[in-house]
């Protein structure tokens, strides 16, 4: 586990360039000068577990909340085409959050890397194309 950003490993002070690794839950309350979200998938934020539970999604999506409004110049969202479950590779899906964003006409060009904005866009478009039944 991840300690809170706050403690510090004895005999180094904080310093302008210094990296921070920080679970999402522990920045509360917290502010860098840029955030990087590393693999934004679903299964992941949200969690599976959380998913199964009544009030996960919502409390998820706080959390996602959380981690966007920790950054002052920038945040970063990556994500991966693929990961494992259960020792199995499987293809990765983008967070719904993520996408969320970009159907509600956000922009995200600056949170994601271009061809994954422009993927999430395109997602987005067809998901909302009247299906043909």
């Amino acid at each position: 586990a991840l300690d809170p950003p706050e403690t510090q490993a004895v005999g180094i002070s904080p310093a302008e360039d210094t990296l921070v690794l920080s679970t999402i839950h522990s920045a509360k309350g917290c502010e860098w000068r840029s955030v990087h979200l590393l693999h934004a998938a679903d299964g992941n934020i949200p969690s599976d577990m959380a998913l199964s539970e009544p009030g996960g999604l919502d409390e998820e999506r706080r959390i996602f909340y959380v981690a966007l409004t920790r950054g002052e110049e920038a945040v970063f969202i990556t994500g991966a085409g693929m990961r494992r479950r259960f020792g199995a590779a499987e293809p990765a899906v983008a967070s719904r959050f993520v996408r969320e964003i970009a159907k509600y006409g956000g922009n995200i060009d600056h949170l994601v890397p271009t061809p994954v904005a422009g993927a999430l866009r395109r997602t987005v478009a067809d998901e909302q194309k009247p299906s043909r039944s």
